[in-house]
């Protein structure tokens, strides 16, 4: 009886044992499903890039074929020219004219123009196609560099603030696919100019630059036009939409997030933000200044919402007049 009862026991206590390791084994199981399933997901999201690679390589090779056909075809109508310019000057104008098959320098010089326009096409063509190569291999990394042309309302190589100093210009900038401090940006012909007390004609805000996306974090090119002696003062707001309708505000803070963007030799950098690009132009070298941007990066409390759009806006309370060259995110 004795041994029935501990065999009873026995039976129990192994019992509840497994009772109690079914939950471990369980969270141990799903784990492993959820590795495996974002292992899949890598390669997949894998599989699409090297596909997509291969596509753009095919592609650029078909035109790299097609553009040294034109340069033959080029080179060929150039001698042919020269042929006929030969023929001509060795014959009278009068009998040249009369000459069967003699090919007008008229119908020459249009052939020339149409092959040359085809050749441009070509080029053109080519130069997206690099474009497209450049922005795949940027998403490969993680950043996502945003298209704010359509919002911008200043070109780079034009006077800033009212044209008061001539040369006072971003012309020194690269443009195109640039790196600060690891970052990817694309810098455009064109850039987003906020008003201020000394800058009237300029907007107020500027809203809807797209985005639709998700990001882990924000990364923003941009500075301010005219000085302020007054720091930690408010001069805009970056406001970022959410999709489910929410939004956050960035403030852009004078002296911690961005400076003057003339700098002198004594000027500090900002306390927050970091000097991302440094140059010249001939308005600020005539005061003996140099030239500067910013970067100010955002983590996103939410990157798992989709952002629809940002805004942006100077309070036009000060005489600082923000403007943004250029917004990448990040993904998560």
């Amino acid at each position: 009886m004795l041994r029935a009862l501990s065999r009873s026991r026995l039976w129990v206590v192994l019992g509840l044992g497994a009772l109690l390791l079914l939950p471990s084994l369980w969270a141990q199981a799903q784990l492993t499903v959820g590795r495996q399933q974002e292992a899949d997901a890598v390669k997949q999201v894998e599989a699409e890039l090297q596909l997509k690679r291969e596509q753009l390589h095919i592609h650029e090779t078909r035109l790299n074929a097609e553009l040294e056909r034109m340069r033959l075809d080029v080179r060929v109508a150039e001698e042919r020219v020269q042929l006929v310019k030969q023929r001509l000057n060795r014959l009278d104008p009068r009998a040249a004219a009369q000459v069967p098959g003699s090919a007008p320098p008229l119908t020459t010089e249009q052939r020339l123009e149409q092959l040359e326009r085809k050749f441009d096409l070509v080029l053109k063509e080519l130069t997206a196609l690099r474009q497209q190569r450049s922005v795949a291999r940027t998403a490969e990394k993680g950043f996502i560099p945003l298209d704010l042309q359509a919002k911008t309302n200043h070109k780079r190589r034009d006077s800033f603030q009212r044209g008061r100093y001539p040369g006072n210009t971003l012309a020194s900038l690269p443009s195109g696919e640039q790196t600060f401090h690891g970052i990817t940006f694309q810098v455009g012909e064109g850039v987003i100019q906020l008003g201020s007390t000394q800058l009237q004609d300029k907007p107020a805000q500027v809203t809807g630059i797209p985005v639709g996306k998700k990001f882990s974090k924000l990364h923003i090119l941009h500075a301010t036009g005219f000085f302020l002696g007054e720091q930690a003062t408010p001069i805009g707001v970056y406001a970022v939409q959410y999709e489910d309708g929410t939004s956050l505000t960035i403030p852009i803070v004078y002296g911690m997030d961005v400076l003057d963007w003339w700098k002198y030799p004594a000027n500090p950098e900002p306390t927050r933000g970091k000097v991302a690009w440094e140059g010249e132009n001939e308005g600020a070298r005539g005061f003996g200044a140099t030239i500067r941007l910013y970067l100010t990066t955002w983590e996103n409390p939410h990157p798992a919402k989709t952002v629809t759009s940002i805004d942006y806006a100077s309070t036009m309370d000060t005489e600082c007049a923000p403007f943004c060259v250029a917004i990448t995110v990040e993904e998560p």
